[in-house]
């Protein structure tokens, strides 16, 4: 909704901002977690939530901690929830 808004009345310079601004805000707030994180992306066309989950039962099995997120659920170790958002990812803000 914000996003809808601002792209209306903001100038591109302000989106820039606000776009970059946003994660920041996320990160800094939770003390920049990816810091402390090995973090993997996978990107393509398809197949990503496959990967993502493949990968995940992997490092589990190899007694790492793992969180992941896919357009089907997101996961902390054991700890699964549906990903009820019609997209793969939370928002900047939300997926710090």
């Amino acid at each position: 909704m914000i996003k809808k808004f601002l792209k209306r009345i903001a100038p591109n310079f302000l989106l820039k901002f606000y776009y970059q601004f946003l994660p920041f805000l996320g990160a800094f707030w939770y003390r920049f977690p990816s810091k402390r994180l090995i973090v993997i992306g996978v990107t393509g066309t398809n197949g990503k939530s496959t990967v993502v989950q493949l990968v995940s039962d992997v490092l589990m099995e190899a007694n790492f901690k793992v969180a992941s997120a896919s357009s089907i659920r997101f996961q902390i170790n054991q700890t699964k929830r549906l990903n009820r958002l019609k997209m793969t990812m939370p928002g900047r803000l939300g997926l710090q």
